[in-house]
C-alpha cells in the first residue's frame, strides 16, 4: 500500500476566468468572504500498467468574493501533478466565481494498490486544507510483439524494464557494427522476465555463455541454434522443451548432439551443415511427430537414431556422409559401417 506525501512548493491553477454570479451569502445574510469548493472529494484511477502514466482532471472554484490565494500543496506517492503546469505554476491565486482545472497524474512505480491525497493548502475561510482522495492500482506492465531482434545489451536492458515479455520470434544475435550508443551483448540474465516465445533463434552469439534465464520461458513452436562453437549442447539444456521443432545449423564443431536425448517428443527435427556430427543416437527414443531434414552434414553416417521415423514422416535426407533411403531403412540399412 503506497502513501507517502512529497511536498511541493506553490500550486499553480489555471484561470479560465468563469463569469461572476450573485455573492454568496452566509445563513445570517452576510457576506462570506473566502469560500472554496473541488467538484471531486475522490480521483478514483483505473488499472494502470507499472511505469506508466494516466490523468484525470479535477475543478477547483472559488465561491466566495475575495481571491484565494495558494500557498503549498501535497500529494501522495505514485501520484504527480502536470507537469506542465507546474512549470507554469504562479502566485496571482484563484479570484472570485473564477474556476481552475486541474490534472492529477497516476503513475505507479509498483505493481500495488496507491491510496492517498493531494491537498491543496489555500487562505479560504471554509477548507484551508482542501483535500481530494487519490486511488489507483499498479498493475505488471506487460509487452508483447510478434518479432524482436536482440543484437545489444542496450536491447537487453530495454526489455528488461518490463515485467512479462511475450514475443512471437525472438532471434539473438551477436551484434556487429552496432555504433557508438550500443554495446555487445554481455549477458541474459536480467531476462527472466520473457513469459512465452513461439520461436527463439540463437544464432553466432558466441559471447554469450549462459541461458539459463530462459529456464521458466514456454516455447511453444522452434528452438534454432545456429553458427554456435561449442562440441556439444550441454549449456542449451534450460531450452530445452517438448513438442518443439529443433534446428542445429552451422554449427561447425559440434559432435556430441546426447543432450538432446532428454527430450521425449518432437515436432520436427533439422540437422543442417553440421560437419563434424556422426550419429543421431540421441534421438533413439524420441518420438518425433513433424518432418525431418537431414542435409549437409559430411561426418553423419549412422542415422539408425531415426530409423522408427524417417519415410515414415516427411523426410528429406542429403549430401550427409550417408544417405539411407526408404528401402535402405526397410532393409535394416541405416549406417554406413
Amino acid at each position: 500500500m503506497k502513501n507517502i506525501y512529497l511536498i511541493v512548493p506553490m500550486l499553480y491553477l489555471l484561470n479560465l476566468g468563469c463569469s461572476k454570479s450573485d455573492d454568496v451569502p452566509d445563513a445570517e445574510g452576510d457576506k462570506i468572504s473566502k469560500l472554496i469548493s473541488a467538484d471531486l472529494e475522490t480521483m478514483d484511477f483505473p488499472d494502470t500498467q507499472r511505469l506508466e502514466e494516466i490523468g484525470q482532471f479535477v475543478s477547483i472554484e472559488n465561491v466566495g468574493d475575495e481571491k484565494i490565494t495558494f500557498t503549498d500543496y501535497a500529494i501522495s506517492n505514485g501520484f504527480i501533478l502536470n507537469e506542465l503546469e507546474v512549470a507554469k505554476m504562479i502566485s496571482n491565486g484563484l479570484n472570485p466565481r473564477d474556476v481552475a482545472y486541474l490534472e492529477v497524474v497516476f503513475a505507479p512505480s509498483e505493481s500495488d494498490n496507491y491510496l492517498g491525497e493531494l491537498v491543496l493548502f489555500n487562505d479560504s475561510e471554509n477548507k484551508p486544507e482542501l483535500k481530494i482522495n487519490l486511488k489507483g492500482r499498479g498493475i505488471p506492465n506487460e509487452f508483447t510483439l510478434s518479432s524482436f531482434l536482440l543484437r545489444s545489451q542496450q536491447d537487453v536492458d530495454f526489455l528488461s524494464k518490463f515485467d512479462i515479455v511475450n514475443i512471437d520470434v525472438l532471434r539473438i544475435i551477436d551484434g556487429n557494427n552496432l555504433g557508438p550508443e550500443n554495446t555487445p551483448i554481455e549477458s541474459l540474465e536480467e531476462l527472466t522476465n520473457i513469459t512465452t516465445l513461439q520461436e527463439l533463434i540463437l544464432f553466432r552469439t558466441a559471447n554469450i555463455t549462459s541461458f539459463d534465464n530462459f529456464a521458466n520461458t514456454k516455447i511453444t513452436r522452434t528452438l534454432a541454434i545456429i553458427g554456435r562453437e561449442e562440441e556439444d549442447l550441454s549449456m542449451f539444456t534450460k531450452l530445452f522443451r517438448e513438442n518443439i521443432t529443433y534446428h542445429l545449423g552451422t554449427n561447425v564443431n559440434l559432435k556430441d548432439i546426447s543432450a538432446l536425448s532428454v527430450v521425449n517428443q518432437m515436432n520436427g527435427l533439422i540437422l543442417f551443415d553440421n560437419p563434424q556430427i556422426t550419429n543421431l543416437n540421441a534421438f533413439e527414443a524420441t518420438t518425433i511427430k513433424g518432418s525431418i531434414l537431414i542435409r549437409l552434414n559430411k561426418k553423419l553416417e549412422d542415422l539408425c537414431g531415426i530409423k522408427e521415423y524417417a519415410h515414415v514422416v516427411e523426410t528429406e535426407i542429403a549430401e550427409n556422409g550417408f544417405n539411407p533411403t526408404k528401402e535402405d531403412y526397410d532393409a535394416g540399412n541405416c549406417t554406413l559401417n
